[in-house]
């Protein structure tokens, strides 16, 4: 379904050239977003051992699960495809659209449908899109206000949009500015964006509750006091739960908080911020 759907939908926009089964590619891939040059290659290496990534995409399977798209949803600024490539895996539909060659590359390797093209380049048809996912690329856009107007003007009535993003200003720290981070959020300032682009929120919580002391202790406290430490990739240690009581401990708290989210309840306070929203139905 994906790919017949995939056909359809790129034949119908300027610019976009099949080139496999699975793959269509712009002609002119635009201007680069603010995201450091090769990180995601280096990402693809840590990905799938890192319990920050999987316990990301448990989470946003867990939501999605009980807000579910109606169609394909298009993870737009995907990377290497591993959200996308999970959410395929237990039963979505998922496109990438990633203008990085080597992202689109991996997230090819990694089964998922791709279009290799900067999305705010695309003479998108209005209200074309099923479903929209933007994980942790909103806070990369310098004015989000008018990027989330223009998915907005993409997504069909009644389709969702799943969005996540960093939070709390008082985490922010060299690890932002080394990402190309323009800011981090709050679940009310993330609906407040949302809202005013005309989506309707139908529900928002943090994640990562358990790594708000370490990011703030060890991050966000160093970069106030003019540390000029750190700022680059974390390394696969980074990603890995020491085996330790530490690492047990937040383990437990991170199985935990995946399941107050399957019940349907929120996490009060968190590192990253998950949002579902709304268009509305035509009238």
């Amino acid at each position: 379904m994906t790919k017949s759907f995939l056909d359809r939908w790129c034949a119908s926009i300027p610019g976009l050239i099949k080139v496999a089964d699975g793959h269509w590619r712009s002609e002119t891939l635009g201007d680069p977003v603010s995201y450091p040059e090769d990180d995601l290659a280096l990402l693809a290496e840590i990905e799938p051992d890192s319990y920050w990534f999987n316990h990301r995409n448990r989470a946003i399977e867990a939501v999605m699960k009980r807000f579910p798209p109606h169609g394909t949803a298009f993870d737009i600024g995907g990377g290497n495809g591993y959200v996308s490539q999970h959410l395929c895996r237990v039963g979505f539909d998922c496109i990438v659209v990633e203008p990085d060659p080597n992202g689109s590359a991996t997230a090819r390797m990694r089964k998922v449908a791709t279009v290799e093209a900067a999305f705010q380049e695309l003479a998108i048809p209005p209200a074309s899109i099923p479903a929209i996912a933007l994980f942790d690329v909103l806070e990369h856009i310098a004015d989000d206000g008018t990027a989330l107007a223009s998915l907005y003007a993409s997504l069909a009535p009644g389709g969702r949009a799943y969005v996540a993003v960093p939070a709390y200003r008082w985490l922010w720290s060299a690890e932002d500015r080394h990402a190309g981070h323009f800011r981090r959020y709050t679940r009310r300032s993330l609906g407040r964006a949302l809202r005013r682009a005309g989506f309707e929120v139908e529900f928002s919580t943090y994640l990562f509750e358990v790594l708000v002391p370490a990011v703030l202790l060890l991050r966000a406290l160093p970069s106030w006091l003019g540390s000029r430490q750190g700022g680059g990739l974390q390394s696969a240690a980074d990603h890995a739960l020491p085996d330790s009581a530490i690492g047990r401990f937040v383990g437990r708290r991170l199985k935990r908080e995946l399941a107050r989210l399957q019940a349907g309840a929120t996490v009060l306070m968190g590192t990253s911020v998950l949002a579902v929203a709304r268009r509305p139905d035509a009238t």
